[in-house]
């Protein structure tokens, strides 16, 4: 969570770890918060792939949520699990290894010595969470 907040602080934005929000009969707490260009992100950092469809019911109030997993195979069974569950989901879930994703967020770094964020930070990938694409 922290490596994670601070490598978006070092984009450009604001960050808050521990982030509740609350959705239908209750709340859910974000690991990871952040907004990109208006758009609400959550990342989660997965060990397992239990309680999916919890952490799901978080995109009641996010536009993208980011589900970083730690082993290779919690990984693919969430992949398997949201293909045969979730396929409306697909478009805004994001799921990847959490190594990845922390080595892709500092090259996004690397990319953008300023350390702030571009007006284009959604631009030119996929642009659904703000790291895919990098800036222009």
């Amino acid at each position: 969570k922290f490596f994670i907040s601070d490598k978006l602080q070092q984009l450009g934005f604001e960050p808050k770890r521990e982030k509740r929000i609350d959705v239908e009969n209750g709340y859910r707490v974000i690991d990871v918060y952040y907004e990109d260009s208006g758009r609400k992100v959550g990342v989660e950092i997965e060990c397992s792939t239990s309680d999916i469809g919890n952490k799901l019911r978080a995109l009641e109030q996010l536009d993208v949520i980011v589900l970083a997993y730690s082993t290779e195979e919690s990984l693919q069974r969430m992949k398997d699990w949201l293909t045969q569950h979730g396929r409306e989901l697909q478009q805004k879930v994001r799921m990847v290894l959490l190594t990845a994703y922390l080595k892709e967020l500092q090259s996004l770094i690397g990319r953008n010595s300023s350390g702030q964020k571009s007006d284009d930070w959604t631009k030119g990938g996929s642009g659904s969470d703000g790291t895919k694409g990098g800036r222009k």
